[in-house]
């Protein structure tokens, strides 16, 4: 949605993030990475996690456990 938006030059319809009401963006990384509403299931996850952020470097190593990761969060 945001890089539809730069590509046409027009702002994106950014959204905040409703389930951790810190005004925060809400988008994939901030899903996957910081919403402190999820820091639960993250910690439970810390095994693929701990590596950083990178999630190309993430899912070359474990795509099982991300996906179920994914999951846990919906």
């Amino acid at each position: 949605m945001i890089k539809v938006a730069l590509w046409n030059h027009s702002q994106p319809n950014i959204k905040t993030c409703k389930v951790c009401k810190e005004g925060l963006v809400e988008d994939e990384y901030h899903l996957l990475f910081t919403c402190s509403a999820y820091s639960a299931i993250r910690e439970s996850y810390d095994d693929i996690l701990r590596g950083g952020d990178d999630l190309s470097i993430i899912l070359k190593r474990t795509p099982r456990r991300l996906s179920s990761y994914v999951y846990a969060l919906f």
